[in-house]
C-alpha cells in the first residue's frame, strides 16, 4: 500500500502522509479515520484487504493485534528514517518526552509524587531541549536523542518525503491545462479536451466508472453485461437472416456494401466490452455510491429523461431478476425480456443525444473521456491505443440501430424496419451529425491520422557487429537463427517421411516418386472450382504419377501395410479400415501442417499476419475464386488477398511470397500424394461424416470449412522458439525481427513503394498510366487476375534475397528483367532522397 512504509528493525508502519508510526493493532482505525478517500481504503473490505497484504509484504508473522508488535528505538538511538524530527523537552526522571515545556511540567508531579517539588525561592530544574519523533503506539510516546548532525539529515530528510508525498499526489490527478506550458502541444489532446474535461480529478478514480463490474460487489451491473451481451447476439442474427435491409446504413459511396459482422471471436469480445462499459459509467454516474465509500467523481455531464427513464426501468428489472435467482421460468424470461428492452432503449438514448452546446453534456462523450484514461502510468492514451475502442462503438450502435428497428417493426410501430432505420440514421447515426456518434467518427478519423503520422517506440537494438538482435525480451544471433530455420525444415522433411510410410529398413529414394520442382508448369489464369496446378496437362510427363492413389496403392499392395490399416470383416466380407490407424496417421498430418505453417512463415520472405497466411488456398473456389498457391520456375508461390483493413476499405492488398526449392517441395508432396490419401482413408473409414475435421476444404490449413485460428502458429512459433532458440518468440515479435534484419542485411530491405505511385514515359506516351498499363495492357498468359507482373517480380526478388541469406540454395537464377528492374530501383533511390508524408489537418477540414 502506498500510504505506509515499514520499518523492518523496529516494526513501524510509517504513514507517509501523517508523519508518524501506526501499530498493527491501529492501522485499520487509522485508514477508516484519516484516509477514507484513499481509493485502498474506501470500504471495510478493502482496508481489510490491504492490511491483510501489508502483513503479507513485510514477509514476518501476523502479529495479534491484541499485543504490541512494535520495537520502539532506545533513547539514544539514531533517528527513524521517513518519521519527522522535532525539537522538545523530556522528563528527567522517566523517558516521557513531550514538545512543550509545560506539558512536561504538568507530567512531574502526576507521574513522580514522590519527588518533592522545589520551594518557593528555589528555581526548578532547567530542562534542555532535545529532538524527538513520534512513534504512536498503544504504550506511551518514544523519543530519541540525536547529535546536531543527525537532526538535520532528518530533518532535510523529513522534508523531501513531504514533498515527494505531495508531488504524488499531485500526480495522482489530472493536472489544469491552463498551467501548460506553450511548447507543450498535443494535437490529440486539444481536439479531444481531456485535459479540459477532467482536471482535478483521480486518474485513478475515475477510470474505475467505466470499468466492467465486479461480480462480487456489483451484481446488478453484472446483469446489466450480460443483458448487452444478449442484445447484441440479438442484432447479429437480425442481421444475419437478412430480417432489415442494412444496404443503406452507412453513408452511400459507390463501393458501400452491408455492415460487416463476421469478425472473429476475440474482436467481438472486445467490441461488446466497449458497450458494456459504457452502459456500466452510465449506471455509476447516476446513482450515488451506496455505503461508505470515497467521495464520487462527479463529471459534468446530463442524463436526458428518456436516459433516466431507462436506467431506472434496468434497476428494476435486474432486482427483479436478482431477487428471482437460479428459480426462473417463464417469469423469468419475461423479466430478462423487459430488462433487454430497457438496456436497448438506453443504448438507443445515449446515441439520441443532440449535441447543441458543451458536447460534454453527453454522456457517452464524457464516457469517451474516461476511456482516454491510463490509470495505470497516470496519462492519456494516444491514438494507437485508443482508436480500437472507437471501432467498436461504432461497430456496436450499428447493430443496435439495427436491432431497435427489428424491434420496432415488431412491436407494430412502424410498418418496415427500414422506416425506423432510415429516421435514426438520419438523426443520429452519420457522420457529421450534431449527435455523440458523429463525434466518434471525428476522434476516429483523426486518431487515425495521427497514428498513421507519427512513429510508435522504438525497441530494436543491434550489437557492434550488427550479428546480434534484442527486441524486448527476444534475443537473436544471425547464426543462430541460420540454424533454427535448417531445423525446422528438416524436422518437417523428417514428418513428411513419415506420412510416406516408409519402413525403416526402407530407402525413401526408391520408395518415393521423384519430383522435379523446375518442370512443374502452372496456367494460372484457369479458374475453375478445385482446380490447381497439379491439374495442369502439362505437368503429366514431369509426374510420375498422378498422386490420386499412389499412396492407397501403396497400402493396398503392400503385405504389412494392409493388415495394419485394414481387413476384411468373415462375417459379411465387408472392407473394414482400422479407424485407430486412421486417427492416428491424420493426427500425424495435422503436425506435418503445423510444422509446415512454422517453415512457410519463416522463409517465405518479409512474414505474412497470421490471417492472412492462414487463408492460403490450394485449390479455386466459388467465393474466393482463385487459388493461393501458384508454380514458378521449380518456386512455390503463395499469395495473400487478405487485408486487415477489408471491413473498413472493402478491398484487399496482392503480395506474392516465394519459398525457397526445399519448402516448395514440401508443399507439392503434401498436395500431391499425402492430402489424396488422407482424404480418401477418412471417407473410407467414416463415410461422408467427415468427423475428422476438413481435408475436403480448398485451404492448406483446413478446419472444418474455413481455416485454422492464428492462434495455432502463435502456439507452435513459442514452443520451438523456447526449444531450439532458448527465447521468447511469436508472431508479432518476429514481424519486427525480420523487418529489422532486412533493413540490415539485405539490399531490399529499403524497398516500401507501391508499383504503380510514379508513371513511366513510356505508359505516358502510350495515353495511360503505370497502373492501367499493369492491369489492362499487355498482360501476360501467367498473370493471374489481379496479379500484375512488374509486382510479382519484385516480390520474388525480395524473397530470394532472404531464402540465400537464411542459406538456401537460390534455386534457379533470377531472370535477367528482374535484376534489371531491381538494380533500376536501387539506382533511383540513390538518386532521391528518403521522402516522408507530412499530413496537416486544418481547423476548417471536417473529419
Amino acid at each position: 500500500m502506498d500510504l505506509f512504509i515499514y520499518n523492518r528493525s523496529h516494526r513501524l508502519w510509517i504513514c507517509r502522509p501523517c508523519g508518524f508510526a501506526v501499530a498493527v493493532a491501529n492501522v485499520l482505525t487509522h485508514l477508516a479515520k484519516r484516509h477514507r478517500n484513499h481509493p485502498s481504503a474506501a470500504t471495510a473490505g478493502l482496508r481489510e484487504a490491504a492490511v491483510a497484504a501489508m502483513m503479507q509484504d513485510q514477509l514476518e508473522p501476523v502479529f495479534d493485534r491484541t499485543q504490541e508488535p512494535c520495537c520502539p528505538p532506545p533513547p539514544e538511538s539514531a533517528p527513524v528514517p521517513g518519521l519527522p524530527v522535532y525539537r522538545g523537552y523530556r522528563c528527567p526522571h522517566c523517558p516521557y518526552v513531550s514538545r512543550t515545556l509545560g506539558a512536561v511540567s504538568k507530567h512531574q508531579p502526576k507521574a513522580h509524587p514522590e519527588i518533592p517539588r522545589p520551594g518557593r525561592g528555589r528555581r526548578p530544574t532547567r530542562l534542555a531541549p532535545i529532538s524527538t519523533q513520534p512513534l504512536v503506539t498503544q504504550r506511551a510516546s518514544q523519543a530519541a536523542r540525536m547529535s546536531e548532525v543527525d537532526f538535520i539529515r532528518s530533518q532535510v530528510a523529513g522534508a523531501l518525503a513531504r514533498d515527494a508525498g505531495v508531488t504524488t499526489a499531485a500526480e495522482q490527478l489530472v493536472p489544469d491545462p491552463a498551467f501548460k506550458d506553450g511548447t507543450e502541444v498535443s494535437p490529440w489532446l486539444e481536439l479531444t479536451r481531456w485535459p479540459e474535461y477532467l482536471r482535478g480529478r483521480d486518474f485513478t478514480a475515475v477510470a474505475r466508472l467505466g470499468m466492467l463490474p465486479d461480480p462480487t460487489h456489483e451484481p446488478l451491473l453484472v446483469a446489466f453485461t450480460d443483458s448487452v451481451e444478449r442484445l447484441i447476439q440479438a442484432a447479429y442474427t437480425s442481421i444475419k437472416e437478412r430480417r432489415i435491409n442494412d444496404s443503406f446504413l452507412q453513408r452511400p459511396r459507390v463501393w458501400e456494401r452491408p455492415i460487416l459482422i463476421e469478425l472473429k471471436p476475440s474482436t467481438y469480445r472486445a467490441y461488446r466490452q466497449v458497450w458494456q462499459r459504457l452502459v456500466c459509467f452510465a449506471f455509476r454516474t447516476s446513482r450515488p455510491p451506496a455505503g461508505a465509500g470515497p467521495e464520487p467523481v462527479e463529471l459534468s455531464h446530463q442524463f436526458t429523461t428518456a436516459q433516466l427513464a431507462a436506467l431506472d426501468s434496468m434497476e428494476a428489472s435486474a432486482r427483479d431478476l436478482l431477487r428471482q435467482g437460479s428459480r426462473q421460468g417463464q417469469a423469468g424470461e419475461e423479466v430478462s425480456r423487459r430488462l433487454d428492452q430497457a438496456c436497448l432503449d438506453l443504448s438507443i438514448a445515449l446515441l439520441d443525444h443532440p449535441l447543441k452546446g458543451d458536447i460534454f453534456e453527453s454522456p457517452l462523450v464524457g464516457f469517451l473521456a474516461v476511456l482516454g484514461v491510463d490509470a495505470t502510468k497516470r496519462t492519456f492514451r494516444d491514438p494507437y491505443g485508443y482508436t480500437g475502442y472507437l471501432s467498436g462503438l461504432v461497430k456496436m450502435a450499428q447493430m443496435l440501430v439495427v436491432q431497435q428497428a427489428v424491434q420496432m417493426a415488431e412491436d407494430g410501430q412502424v410498418e418496415h424496419p427500414a422506416d425506423a432505420l432510415d429516421a435514426m440514421r438520419e438523426r443520429f447515426l452519420l457522420p457529421g451529425v450534431a449527435a455523440p456518434f458523429g463525434w466518434v467518427t471525428r476522434l476516429r478519423t483523426f486518431g487515425k491520422r495521427v497514428q498513421n503520422t507519427t512513429t510508435s517506440l522504438g525497441y530494436v537494438y543491434w550489437s557492434d557487429d550488427q550479428q546480434t538482435l534484442s527486441y524486448r525480451e527476444l534475443h537473436l544471433s544471425i547464426a543462430g537463427l541460420r540454424r533454427f530455420v535448417r531445423t525446422q525444415v528438416e524436422l518437417t522433411q523428417h514428418k513428411l517421411e513419415q506420412l510416406f510410410l516408409v519402413h525403416e529398413e526402407e530407402a525413401r529414394e526408391v520408395v518415393v516418386p521423384r519430383l522435379a520442382l523446375a518442370q512443374l508448369a502452372d496456367s494460372p489464369t484457369n479458374n475453375q472450382r478445385g482446380w490447381n496446378f497439379l491439374r495442369a496437362p502439362q505437368n503429366c510427363k514431369a509426374l510420375p504419377t498422378t498422386g490420386e492413389r499412389w499412396l492407397l496403392d501403396r497400402v493396398l499392395t503392400t503385405d504389412r501395410l494392409r493388415a495394419e490399416w485394414v481387413a476384411v470383416r468373415p462375417s459379411d466380407h465387408q472392407v473394414v479400415w482400422d479407424t485407430a490407424v486412421v486417427d492416428d496417421y491424420l493426427q500425424q498430418v495435422d503436425g506435418f501442417l503445423e510444422q509446415l505453417l512454422l517453415v512457410v512463415h519463416l522463409t517465405g520472405g518479409q512474414p505474412a499476419r497470421a490471417t492472412e497466411l492462414l487463408s492460403i488456398r490450394h485449390s479455386n473456389t466459388v467465393c474466393g475464386r482463385h487459388r493461393s498457391i501458384f508454380i514458378e520456375h521449380g518456386l512455390v508461390s503463395m499469395v495473400t488477398t487478405y487485408h486487415k483493413g477489408y471491413s473498413m476499405t472493402n478491398s484487399t492488398k496482392i503480395i506474392h511470397r516465394y519459398l525457397p526449392a526445399e519448402v516448395s517441395e514440401l508443399v507439392v508432396y503434401y498436395l500431391w500424394l499425402i492430402l489424396p490419401f488422407a482424404r480418401a482413408v477418412q471417407r473410407l473409414a467414416y463415410g461422408d461424416s467427415d468427423s475428422q475435421g476438413g481435408l475436403r476444404s480448398p485451404f492448406l490449413w483446413p478446419r472444418g470449412h474455413g481455416p485454422w485460428d492464428s492462434s495455432r502458429l502463435r502456439v507452435v512459433l513459442q514452443r520451438e522458439a523456447k526449444t531450439h532458440l532458448q527465447t521468447k518468440l511469436n508472431v508479432i515479435t518476429w514481424r519486427h525481427a525480420a523487418i529489422a534484419i532486412s533493413r540490415m542485411h539485405l539490399s531490399c530491405g529499403g524497398f516500401k513503394r507501391e508499383y504503380g505511385a510514379d508513371d513511366s514515359a513510356v505508359d505516358q506516351q502510350a495515353g495511360h498510366g503505370s497502373w492501367a498499363a499493369g492491369t489492362v495492357y499487355a498482360r501476360g498468359l501467367q498473370e493471374a487476375p489481379g496479379h500484375i507482373e512488374a509486382r510479382r517480380v519484385r516480390y520474388q526478388a525480395v524473397s530470394r534475397e532472404w531464402h540465400e541469406f537464411l542459406g538456401f540454395n537460390p534455386g534457379p537464377g533470377v531472370r535477367k528483367r528482374a535484376r534489371n528492374m531491381e538494380n533500376s530501383v536501387s539506382r533511383k533511390a540513390q538518386k532521391q532522397q528518403p521522402s516522408y508524408v507530412t499530413v496537416e489537418i486544418d481547423d476548417n477540414i471536417e473529419l
